[in-house]
Order: structure tokens, then sequence, then C-alpha cells
């Protein structure tokens, strides 16, 4: 059964006459008449009987009528969808980050890619960094936004921003009123809360510029989301760890102290994919709309 045949078929079928459907089709009236009883053939049922000079569908012809005409609209819609540059995406997509990346990233940037393929659906998962990576290892999640991933045999992986990390305090914090020069010199004064170490992220409580600068840690308490560390740096005198793109940014509620030239404290935020996964043109897109929500 070709598509062909289903045309011819169902142009007969509306005029109920082939002289009328071979016409109309430009093609002559022994090859809709061949293509008829090809399909008849085929099916072992008689599709058309004889009305005088006109013919008209029987039983089995009324069904394949019906059922041809939603092959044919089927056909045509995916050519026309194959054949076009815009192809509506859709589908449903798991993504993860950590959890600062998540509110202040991922669901702002994927709200505004939904906004223009509708048809998308999605669920959101924040969480620690660790989870986010172990999540897209065993395929839970399609796609993950997180810090300092290190490099994982299974696991793609794109940076879609660099910086540094900084030593931070609350506004009101009495450090900030010191001279640039003693800030950092007077930060072991104060306790730490310090983002936790996990296995496969690089960013721990243990960071080489302490050392490089003889600072002490007074550890207060870990945290494993920056959200929670804000909180509790706004009702302390605490110091912490963070990633320049959230102390600088409006609403944050720390500020970051002085810091001299030769401070080095990298960090990256990544997006994450299994290797044996193409990446959908969907999340193609988001990672798109993540690096300029970035910039």
């Amino acid at each position: 059964m070709k598509l062909d045949q289903l045309s011819y078929f169902l142009e007969t079928a509306r005029t109920e006459h082939i002289g009328k459907a071979s016409k109309i089709l430009a093609i002559s009236p022994s090859a809709i008449s061949h293509s008829i009883s090809s399909l008849e053939a085929e099916l072992g049922q008689k599709l058309f009987c004889k009305n005088g000079k006109y013919i008209s569908l029987t039983t089995h012809g009324m069904l394949l009528k019906q059922r041809a005409s939603e092959l044919l609209a089927q056909a045509s819609a995916i050519k026309e969808e194959l054949t076009s540059n815009e192809i509506e995406l859709q589908g449903n997509v798991r993504l993860a980050a950590t959890h600062q990346l998540c509110s202040k990233l991922l669901t702002p940037a994927w709200c505004k890619f939904q906004q223009k393929h509708p048809l998308l659906t999605s669920e959101i998962y924040t969480t620690r960094s660790v989870d986010v990576i172990d999540g897209v290892m065993n395929g839970y999640y399609d796609f993950g936004i997180c810090f300092s991933p290190l490099e994982h045999p299974d696991l793609e992986c794109e940076v879609l921003h660099k910086g540094q990390l900084k030593i931070v305090v609350k506004k009101s914090h009495p450090l900030l009123k010191k001279r640039a020069k003693e800030q950092l010199a007077c930060i072991s004064q104060y306790g730490a809360i310090l983002p936790k170490a996990f296995s496969g992220i690089e960013v721990c409580e243990q960071n080489p510029m302490f050392k490089k600068f003889n600072i002490d840690i007074n550890r207060d308490c870990l945290f494993d989301s920056y959200e929670i560390a804000e909180i509790k740096l706004s009702c302390s005198k605490s110091w912490s760890l963070f990633p320049d793109f959230i102390c600088d940014s409006k609403n944050s509620r720390v500020s970051a102290i002085s810091h001299p030239k030769t401070w080095s404290a990298p960090y990256t935020v990544s997006a994450i994919w299994r290797k044996d996964r193409i990446l959908q043109r969907s999340l193609e897109g988001l990672k798109s709309q993540i690096y300029m929500n970035l910039q």
C-alpha cells in the first residue's frame, strides 16, 4: 500500500467517478483503475461497487476512506515538519542544579526558553552538586548545572562560566569598616561558614588560599547550599567563601572583603550530561539561554 494509491483512491471516492478523478489528478483513467485494483487485491476486499455511470464505496471502502484520510494528513504533517527550518520542540526533560544555581540560573533560563517552546514540559530539581552529578550519571536527570565538577569518563562537561571565590561577610559586618589591607589579615578572628566537601566536586572547605594567606579556620558550620549560608551569615559575624557571581549580585545579602591581587580561588559553573546521550535540541537551547544569563 503506497501513499499515491491512497491519494488516487480518495479522489475517486470523493468524485465517485474514475474519469473525473483522472482529470483532477492529471493521470490516465487506466492508471487509477490499476491502482484501485491493486489495493483491492492487497486488501482482499472490494472498495467500490458500480452505480450506473458512477461508482460508490462499499463498507470496506468507507473504512479505508477514513483511515486513508488520516494517514495522508499525518504524512503531510511529517513532510512539512521535516522540511521546515523551524521545528516546534516538544517533550519532557528532567533538569537538576545546585541549590543557588537552580534558583538564579537554571529556572529563570528555562522559563525564558519555554516561552518560545510552549510544548516542552519539565521536571526541575534543586539539590547538592554531588547529587546533580550522581543523578545525571545514573540517567535520572537529562541535564545538570553545578559548581566545579571533576572530570568523569561517563560525563560530558561544558564550562559556562569561570569566576573567583571570594571571602564574604554580612553587609553590616565590622570588618568592612577597616582599611582594605587589614580586612584579610583580620578574618581569622571570626568564625567560618564553609561549603562542605563532596566526592566529585573541587570546591571544598580546604581551599589553598587559606594556607597562602595564613587564614586560621575557626569553623562555625558547614553548608551545602549558598542560600542557607547567606541566611546564616546575615545573622552572625562569621565569614564564608562564595562565588563572585552570587556575592556581586544586586540582591545579595553579603559583601566581599578586599582581596589582594595575588588571590586566586577559581571555580566554574558547568553544564553536565551523559556521554552516551545525544544532547537534545531543547537542552542545547537551554544551555545557550543559561550562558546568556551569566553574561
